[in-house]
């Protein structure tokens, strides 16, 4: 159990913030990290142009985390997700 607790604390610390949604069509959960509406932006102006997405790695530590791709390559449209907390 405590390293459960260890785990969320480190993953909390990595990237920032943790956001729960909800897809109001489906019901799908997912949970993102870090900044999710600057993350939405950043993967739909990179989708927009061409560019591959990227996601946070070692080499690349802020770019948006790969919990994010689940989120944008889900079937229903990610701007119409809500947090899990206001369903």
């Amino acid at each position: 159990m405590a390293r459960r607790a260890q785990l969320r604390r480190l993953e909390r610390d990595a990237f920032g913030e943790r956001t729960d949604l909800v897809c109001p069509e489906c019901g799908w959960e997912v949970t993102v990290y870090g900044d999710v509406l600057v993350d939405m932006i950043v993967l739909d102006w990179r989708a927009g142009t061409g560019r591959p997405l990227k996601y946070a790695s070692e080499h690349a530590p802020f770019a948006p985390h790969k919990s994010m791709g689940e989120l944008f390559n889900h079937e229903h449209p990610y701007e119409d997700f809500v947090e899990k907390r206001h369903v």
